[in-house]
């Protein structure tokens, strides 16, 4: 049996791993176009929640690195304010009596896909929607919530009788974790112990049913497993041409540990005019997170000027390092789900290619393991 893996993301990573263990004498093939694996993992998010990470923490202990978990971490989590830091729950305090009559709001658990915004402001009203919800929608999906897909953004309460409910039907494991030597060394364990043919450098050019070309060279295999970004396999597929992605810089500032204040980091709402759309702390990093249609040297700017203006740091970072995301981050529009089950059934048909990737259930990285982990269980 011929496996072949179109990208050596987390998705396909795990793909690799997942795939020789389920079939120990399968030939397996990752095909990843960039010198080096991990994909946006490497330098992606640091810090995890306990509670929604089962599917990863899973894998971690696959991989031996328990003892590598720091965790938990516990602190405040901030938002900008009329220009000052505030810890969410300050934020949330004068919404505390409008969520707390959500549960008798009228049910929209029949309603189609909408806006965050709509459903947020339905909800919980304007105020919050503004100061809460919003630069959450930005810090983690890097779009507005009037252009964001509720269904996609919050699948767990999309269509629920009430959000309040669900939240505190729930039961949570506080507190994040991370990994001793950050997300770079899940990377480095699976690649260390896959025991697969891995291709870099491998651009693929041309798919078909049961065969790709990459590099001019021709693969074959019983079973393709695409962990491509969704823009990626649209364009070789002909299909889905208004699929969108969402650019983001990520600048990550290497400062004296002194220097970082304590909580998990900020995010900034729309009213406060920025490229800038968040920052996270995470031991002696500063990761920012910038919209991506600034130049690269005006990103960098950006980041720097948040470290004098928003936390208040004087020292310049000892080490920067500034990464486009072109492609990672899919747009997640209002009737995206609809597209994507078209799509899906496209490539499905023409191609009989199996799909994994963030642009199917969401962008976390535990949501991408559980597709994988599910894929191969069955």
């Amino acid at each position: 049996m011929k496996i072949l893996i179109l990208g050596g993301g987390i998705s396909g990573l795990a793909a690799g791993w997942y795939a020789r263990k389920k079939y120990p004498r399968a030939s397996i093939t990752l095909l990843e176009k960039a010198p080096d694996l991990g994909g946006c993992l490497a330098w992606g998010p640091r810090i995890f929640p306990y509670h929604r990470s089962p599917h990863l923490l899973q894998l971690i202990e696959e991989l031996g690195l328990t003892q590598e978990i720091v965790g938990p971490i516990t602190g405040n989590r901030y938002v900008l304010h009329n220009g000052k830091l505030k810890s969410l729950m300050r934020v949330a305090l004068p919404f505390l009596p409008r969520m707390c009559l959500e549960p008798f709001f009228v049910s929209d658990a029949a309603a189609k896909d909408e806006s965050v915004a709509m459903w947020g402001r339905r909800r919980f009203g304007g105020g919050a929607l503004n100061r809460m919800i919003d630069p959450f929608c930005l810090g983690i999906y890097g779009t507005a919530p009037e252009t964001l897909s509720v269904q996609m953004a919050f699948p767990l309460f999309a269509g629920k009788a009430s959000v309040v409910r669900a939240l505190l039907g729930k039961r949570q494991k506080g507190g994040l974790f991370a990994l001793r030597g950050g997300m770079r060394q899940l990377v480095d364990a699976l690649v260390k112990r896959l025991d697969i043919e891995i291709v870099c450098n491998a651009e693929i050019t041309h798919i078909e049913r049961g065969q790709v070309i990459a590099n001019e060279r021709l693969y074959k295999a019983d079973e393709i497993i695409s962990a491509l970004p969704l823009k990626a396999l649209a364009r070789l597929a002909s299909a889905w041409p208004h699929c969108a992605s969402v650019p983001l810089w990520v600048v990550t500032m290497q400062m004296d540990r002194r220097l970082v204040p304590p909580g998990f980091g900020y995010l900034v709402p729309s009213a406060a005019k920025r490229d800038l759309l968040g920052m996270i702390f995470h031991d002696s990093e500063l990761i920012a997170m910038v919209r991506g249609h600034l130049s690269q040297s005006e990103a960098k700017a950006c980041a720097l000027h948040a470290l004098t203006q928003d936390l208040s740091i004087q020292h310049a970072p000892s080490c920067l390092h500034i990464v486009l995301a072109q492609d990672t981050l899919p747009h997640f529009y209002v009737g995206y789900l609809n597209d994507l089950r078209l799509f899906q059934q496209h490539v499905k048909e023409k191609f009989n290619f199996t799909l994994l990737g963030n642009y199917l259930e969401g962008p976390s990285v535990d949501t991408c393991i559980k597709l994988v982990q599910n894929l191969f269980r069955n």
